[in-house]
């Protein structure tokens, strides 16, 4: 068959074989480039496909740990409002304390004063 495909350059001057020839070498280098330029075109897209996919993990990924840090500030707030909430209460306790502490020591007191009148009383009755 190739045979065949090249009767029709009998007969043909040797300038326009030379043409002939020239261009069908230029054709088949352009075949050989335009194959390299879609495998070249191949191996980009996979690798522009593996990238996508990497890039949707890591979007997911940071996805989850948005979520993640989301919540520990909201669990941090409500840590945070806890703490003062009993920091307040701990101070309201403390100054109870000190309030019955100086009740008792008052009441200790009016109780030394009376026994010791008491004592005196009934040693001067003796």
């Amino acid at each position: 068959m190739s045979w065949a495909s090249h009767e029709w350059k009998d007969g043909l001057p040797l300038k326009a074989l030379s043409n002939i020839e020239e261009l069908e070498k230029q054709r088949d280098r352009l075949r050989k480039e335009l194959q390299q330029r879609q495998l070249q075109i191949e191996s980009m897209e996979q690798v522009n496909t593996k990238q996508k996919q990497k890039f949707d993990v890591e979007r997911m990924a940071y996805s989850a740990m948005a979520t993640d840090n989301k919540m520990l500030m909201e669990t941090c707030e409500q840590l945070e409002k806890k703490r003062h909430r009993l920091e307040y209460d701990l101070q309201m306790k403390e100054a109870q304390l000190l309030q019955i502490e100086e009740g008792y020591t008052q009441k200790k007191k009016q109780l030394d004063e009376q026994s010791h009148k008491v004592r005196k009383s009934t040693f001067s009755q003796n």
